[in-house]
């Protein structure tokens, strides 16, 4: 990669917080900056209109993760919220084939209680 560990622990920290914070907002910058034909990649190439890992930007492989994080950790209508714990352990499961196993090495280093702070308190519980 061209930026350090941190750097990109940090972006994945901010957009982690953006995601939970702004998930509309987020959803119209995906299809402004024209990765809505990359948000549902897989690294493995599985994923719909099959790219390969080298094709997918680095930010798409930041969003993956961070949207595969708090779709595992917030509640939603149809299933409680799971914990920080599941979603690291799911996330390591799937690193490598759905996700950027690079990124994924550096995402769980991100503190718990870092990660925690991003998830609003409506959808905790």
């Amino acid at each position: 990669f061209l930026y350090s560990k941190h750097c990109i622990q940090d972006k994945l920290f901010k957009v982690l917080s953006m995601l939970l914070d702004n998930s509309k907002k987020i959803s119209n910058i995906i299809k402004n900056l024209g990765l809505i034909n990359f948000y549902l990649r897989r690294i493995d190439g599985k994923g719909y209109y099959s790219k390969t890992a080298e094709e997918i930007p680095m930010v798409a492989k930041l969003l993956a993760i961070c949207d595969t994080y708090s779709a595992i950790t917030m509640r939603r209508s149809y299933k409680a919220p799971r914990t920080h714990e599941d979603a690291i352990k799911i996330i390591k499961e799937v690193a490598g084939s759905q996700l950027d196993q690079e990124l994924v090495d550096i995402f769980i280093t991100i503190p718990k209680e870092k990660l925690e702070m991003c998830i609003p308190e409506q959808v905790k519980k």
